[in-house]
């Protein structure tokens, strides 16, 4: 019994620091914070009845509960994996354009020289 608090008291913590999270357009953040929310509640639903896992599984075709969990784990794993790349990537095209702005902001014009040497 002990563990059920601790594991709801953890996500539920997790949860809400997730949720408090203010970087993002309106319609982003509340998607995100929708689906933090659907994910919080169902995993406190599977801490606290634990055969409704094994009932699921069972209905898609697998042994055990644990083991669609698992399954269900990697594809958030990648998910999550696929979408973090693909912010890095837009972070660095980023900072590359506003480097090349800020080069151009700061670049001094040659000197023209007026006399001729010989």
């Amino acid at each position: 019994m002990l563990i059920r608090v601790i594991l709801i008291v953890g996500i539920l913590a997790v949860a809400v620091l997730l949720i408090r999270s203010r970087e993002g357009s309106d319609k982003k953040l509340a998607l995100r914070r929708l689906s933090i929310s659907i994910f919080a509640l169902l995993a406190v639903i599977a801490i606290l009845w634990p055969s409704i896992t094994s009932k699921v599984a069972a209905m898609v075709g697998v042994q055990r509960g644990a083991d669609l969990l698992l399954y269900l784990l990697v594809i958030a794993f990648f998910a999550s994996l696929a979408y973090q790349s693909k912010r890095s990537h837009f972070q660095q095209r980023k900072i590359t354009k506003l480097a090349r702005e800020l080069a151009i902001m700061n670049a001094q014009k040659p000197e023209s020289s007026n006399s001729i040497e010989r």
